[in-house]
């Protein structure tokens, strides 16, 4: 018993035959990856006689299960795994006997450790012409370290492991990969495996705009010969186009090298298309495949549009150690080709350049979809009008472009480059020039706008020719681009696109609001040379133009702007704050130092980095830093300094955001806002110290359209004893679905949170705060921890603290209609003396606003509303007049009423240069008794005539009462609650539905964000009206401005009409006041005016003496002239 060894051994030089026995298969296998015929390209069906090798696919054949089907026809037939050309793997082969099958490995084209089946072992008479099921699981056991693998396999037929025994063997580990081969005729079926052919995602997407061939070019493609080129790699490339074949031997070819009939080659063959090599060097492809019209379910390819996409791969096909086979696939309709793709050893160094259309055929080319190219990063050297010396302005200039050193910018100096302004055609011709060969000339790369509001790139003296474009403004989400500003940065780039082996080829970008025109290059050939040093935007046309600034945002978050000035200070509500020059503020400290700063906060002991950066500029401190800003940058350029970069001077420092701001305010910017969101590239929270602003958007401001009780959450049983979960009551609103419901409504502020920060409502409103931030929205917190006669900065600036850190943080809501010893003064709300000193507090702070809503008139008192007024402002120090009034449509004396709130906060609004926002109704029986509906409530048209009055007597925006229906506001009952109403108030309702008037809402707030960006920029100049009930109403007689009349077809209700200064222009925002039917209203100018139209339907320009608005009931026009 002591001499027993613990080993056991096979000799060498023997063929043993090792097993291991297993009752039942390793769980695991179940979770090996299955592959089959189609996964390594192999077609199904017959095998002809001698030897197929399938490509080496790279794969490893570690935890994998080949399972497929397989019909034997004879003697001397192999099915071997891990078989490549060099003749290795381990498979199965059938012997004359139709009863034997032998399992085997082949090593070097001789076979070896087999082992022998018998048929009747399966419950078989034959393995000759019988369809076997093979399932070959395979597992490496160990790496035996010395280029084999000891691997265990377990040779599955018809579900069965032979003799419940697996076999191991050593095997190539160079060679252990997905693949087969096949000798001698068999029959194969695929099974359904996890692999599906489809166009790979991850590869490069090209066009035949990345091949040099333009839209003009392709759509015109008619029996004639088209070169492309393409100078990358092919290696994981995706070809994408549509190809109709007319005739027969239509063909196209890619990787073409000089000969004209090289390449691979997809082409029209009789009645079918035939994919493959087209001749040389491209034999070695496996044999090419025919497709039928039937395999894309097609009855014909005649006149037929075909998706093609040429997917092409370069692998180690022969295990030789180098990608240089290739692996290409052709997808037609998104079927492969064959079912497989076709493969070339040492293939890679014949792929040629070239793509070609050719002769003889009548192939129409259209280019494939692919995402929009934004431009996101560049690696450009960024110009602008003043490096051309070219001033801001309108009309003629010439310009010479300089680089930093004062040397001219022509010919291959264009490299890497990108020229970058801001651009408004006005008037049909106008155009400019860029890359010009001299001043005033018509000569380089022309942009033109043409009569339809297009623009056109077209060659226009010779000196430079190329194919014309037109760029359409609709890509751009634009009505036109006639008197349309927007941001334009043409990129060059000097490159061999035509294959030639010369880089001069000039590859040109047109960036239109930072996307690519036609979403496709221009490729100007052999001529880089010819490209002009002169920028003009010539003599005729009438062209606005604005520079660029090249600035980054110190991070990747939400940056908010602050406009500081003494009595206007910044109150550090965080822990403390810190700015790029290392300047600490505290918390409860006032700041009026310029800067770009960072705020942190502790919570959990810990010290948390805000996730926005704070922005403080003061007018006229471009310099926060002491470094150089962005008026240096542009002195240095215009004095042709020969420094080749600004960081050799001594001192220099990056300019602060906050200097960047406070130049760009003083170089003529006509909107702020627009510059900070296009220029800076970031959303605009707070503009000045006069008001907080929802947001910005990609035309300047956005109008605040804000909403009373924003989500929250109640009990699931009411202090009633109400079960609301029982009544169908939603009773957690504080989820992402609601707040995309906001969003998708158009309203971006939430102006009044329904739950107390200081009344344990903490929680809710943090939550509310965070979900608010993901979608945009300002929050207005309740807060009575704040005390009525809060005096003290340091107080305010700790209890603030708990949620300032939130960017959606807009302000505290201080009170809802205040009445005073002389107005409203039996009301049981607070009055005005007793928040002022809370009020005055808070507003004194650029980066906070107390938010007071007042009444509105409904005594027909005027003069005691306007002392109302009078003393609210007086006393509040508010940034913005909130009123309400409620019942403007349901009689005479109440529409009087409502315009002469309207008419005396319009007065002092203007007075005290302090913008004003209403309430709009929503719906009626805002109650909380258990009565029965009273539907009183206003109709579609009315919500959209409440809307349009504000705004055209100047409001600055609108809340809606309410959003989110209480469930204490949808009880219907007589004594007790039989029932709810959801939809008889809020636009939300408790339910969680949107209510009968959510859709009326988003039209007209959709609306207005069309026309936000003017009226947001205009000052109310006068109020129109006409037709006895709108002049009755309003009290207003007028119904004309500076010789322009109106005139209603309706005489009877007629329409209000308000005039504002849009930067010098007029516009007329013209009101229906015909809430229950349509009318013509004409505005009669006197002479010819160019104006611009802002209906619900749409915008359109025109030039004309009169225009006659078609509105609806209550709807309303935008017409700005001039």
């Amino acid at each position: 018993a002591a001499g027993l060894g613990k080993n056991i051994s096979a000799n060498e030089g023997g063929a043993p035959k090792l097993y291991s026995y297993y009752d039942d298969l390793p769980a695991e296998i179940a979770d090996y990856d299955e592959w089959t015929y189609s996964d390594v390209d192999r077609a199904d069906g017959a095998v002809s006689s001698g030897w197929v090798f399938t490509p080496v696919t790279g794969e490893t054949l570690d935890n994998t299960v080949f399972h497929g089907y397989v019909t034997f026809t004879g003697g001397d037939q192999y099915l071997m795994l891990g078989s490549s050309k060099s003749y290795n793997g381990y498979g199965f082969t059938t012997a004359s006997d139709s009863t034997i099958l032998n399992f085997r490995l082949l090593v070097g084209g001789s076979f070896k450790n087999a082992y022998t089946l018998n048929a009747s072992e399966l419950g078989l008479a034959s393995f000759h012409n019988t369809k076997l099921e093979l399932n070959i699981a395979t597992r490496v056991l160990k790496d035996n370290g010395d280029g084999t693998y000891l691997v265990e396999v377990f040779p599955m037929i018809n579900g069965v492991l032979p003799r419940g025994k697996s076999w191991t063997l050593n095997v190539n580990k160079a060679k252990f990969t997905r693949s087969l081969g096949l000798a001698n005729p068999m029959v194969l079926e695929s099974i359904a495996s996890s692999h599906t052919n489809t166009v790979p995602t991850s590869f490069t997407k090209l066009t035949l705009n990345d091949l040099g061939i333009s839209k003009d070019i392709y759509n015109d493609i008619k029996n004639a010969y088209t070169n492309g080129y393409y100078a990358g790699s092919w290696d994981e490339t995706v070809l994408s186009l549509n190809v109709n074949f007319g005739t027969w031997k239509s063909r196209i070819r890619f990787a073409r090298g000089d000969g004209s009939y090289s390449g691979i080659c997809l082409y029209r063959d009789g009645d079918n298309l035939k994919f493959g090599a087209d001749s040389t060097p491209f034999s070695s492809l496996l044999s090419n495949v025919t497709v039928t019209p039937a395999q894309l379910g097609l009855e014909s390819f005649d006149n037929v549009r075909l998706a093609v996409n040429f997917v092409t791969d370069y692998i180690d096909l022969d295990c030789d150690g180098s990608e240089d086979d290739i692996k290409v696939g052709c997808f037609i309709n998104g079927v492969l080709a064959g079912g497989h793709c076709l493969y070339g050893y040492d293939a890679v160094a014949s792929m040629g350049t070239r793509f070609a259309v050719n002769e003889g055929c009548v192939a129409e080319l259209s280019e494939i979809a692919v995402p929009a190219r934004t431009m996101y990063e560049t690696n450009y050297d960024f110009y602008t009008l003043s490096n051309a010396g070219i001033n801001d302005g309108t009309g003629v200039a010439y310009g010479i472009l300089k680089n930093s050193a004062g040397a001219d910018v022509e010919g291959t100096a264009y490299d890497a480059l990108m020229f970058g302004a801001r651009i408004k055609f006005v008037t049909t011709g106008a155009r400019m020039h860029y890359a010009a060969s001299d001043a005033s000339q018509f000569s380089g790369i022309q942009l033109r706008l043409l009569g339809d509001g297009t623009l056109t790139v077209e060659p226009y003296s010779g000196k430079l020719t190329y194919t014309t474009i037109i760029i359409d403004p609709a890509q751009f989400e634009l009505e036109t681009f006639a008197n349309t500003e927007f941001t334009l940065k043409i990129t060059t780039d000097i490159v061999d696109a035509n294959g030639s082996g010369d880089t001069d080829d000039v590859k040109v970008g047109f960036w239109i609001n930072d996307i690519l025109a036609n979403n496709r290059y221009l490729y100007i050939m052999d001529q880089a040379d010819v490209l002009g040093r002169n920028v003009n935007f010539n003599e005729g046309s009438d062209t606005v133009r604005r520079s660029l600034w090249d600035i980054e945002a110190p991070n990747d978050g939400t940056v908010l702007y602050y406009q500081i000035a003494t009595g206007h200070p910044y109150l550090v509500t965080a822990d403390y704050m810190v700015n790029t020059r290392g300047d600490r503020f505290d918390n409860g400290e006032e700041v009026l130092t310029a800067g770009d700063y960072t705020a942190y906060y502790e919570e959990n002991g810990s010290l948390l980095e805000a996730e926005h950066t704070i922005v403080l500029w003061r007018d006229w401190d471009i310099c926060p830093d002491e470094g150089l800003n962005i008026l240096d940058l542009v002195a240095l350029k215009k004095l042709n300094a020969a420094a080749e970069s600004v960081e050799g001077f001594v001192g220099y420092r990056p300019p602060t955001l906050a200097g960047q701001m406070a130049a760009i305010n003083k170089v003529g910017a006509a909107n702020l806002t627009t510059l900070c969101n296009h220029l800076l590239g970031r959303t605009l929270i707070t503009e000045t110290y006069t008001y907080t602003y929802a947001k910005s958007d990609a035309n300047g401001l956005v109008m605040p359209i804000g909403a009373w009780i924003s989500p929250t959450t109640y009990p699931a049983r009411s202090a009633i004893g109400t079960d609301l979960a029982g009544y169908g009551i939603e009773t957690n609103f504080l989820q992402e679905k609601y707040y995309d419901m906001i969003d998708d409504l158009g309203v971006n502020q939430l102006t009044y949170t329904e739950k107390n920060f200081g009344d344990s409502g903490s929680s809710s409103i943090l939550k509310g705060l965070g979900l608010a931030e993901d979608h945009g929205l300002t929050v207005f917190v309740d807060d009575s921890g704040i005390g009525d006669d809060e005096t003290d900065e340091t107080a305010l600036a700790e209890r603030v603290n708990a949620y300032s850190r939130y960017a959606s943080f807009g302000g505290i809501h201080i009170g809802d209609e205040p009445h005073t010893s002389t107005y409203q003064s039996s009301a049981t709300t607070k009055t005005v003396s007793e928040i002022a000193d809370k009020s005055t507090l808070i507003n004194s702070y650029t980066n906070l606003l107390g938010y007071v809503n007042l009444y509105g008139d409904y005594t027909l008192n005027n003069t005691q509303y306007k002392a109302y007024l009078a003393e609210a402002i007086s006393e509040l120090n508010p940034k913005v007049l909130s009123f309400d009034h409620y019942n403007g449509t349901t009689s005479n004396n109440g529409a009087m009423s409502y315009f002469g709130s309207l008419e005396a906060i319009r007065e002092a609004s203007l007075t005290n240069d302090i913008p004003f926002i209403g309430f709009i109704s929503t719906g009626d029986d805002y109650t909380p008794n258990a009565i029965y509906t009273d539907d009183d409530a206003p109709t579609p048209e009315q919500i959209k005539w409440n809307v349009n009055t504000l705004l055209a007597y100047g409001a600055k925006g609108y809340n809606w009462f309410t959003l989110i229906q209480p469930w204490y506001f949808a009880l219907e009952g007589d004594g007790e609650i039989e029932g709810m109403d959801f939809d008889r108030c809020g636009l939300i309702g408790a339910n969680g539905e949107p209510t009968r008037n959510y859709d009326v809402a988003q039209e007209i707030n959709t609306y207005v964000a069309t026309i936000d960006h003017i009226l947001m920029a205009s000052t109310s100049v006068d109020v129109l009206a006409v037709g006895t009930s709108a002049q009755t109403q309003t009290g207003i007689s007028k119904t004309s401005y500076n010789g322009t009349t109106v005139s209603a077809g309706d005489a009877l209700t007629g329409a209000i009409v308000g005039v504002f200064d849009y930067n010098g222009k007029t516009a007329y925002y013209v009101v229906n006041h015909n809430t229950d039917a349509s009318q013509d209203i004409t505005l009669n100018f006197g002479s010819s005016q160019s104006m611009r139209i802002y209906t619900e339907s749409g915008n359109t320009t025109a030039t004309a003496s009169s225009r006659v608005l078609s509105l609806g009931a209550g709807e309303a026009a935008l017409v700005v002239v001039g």
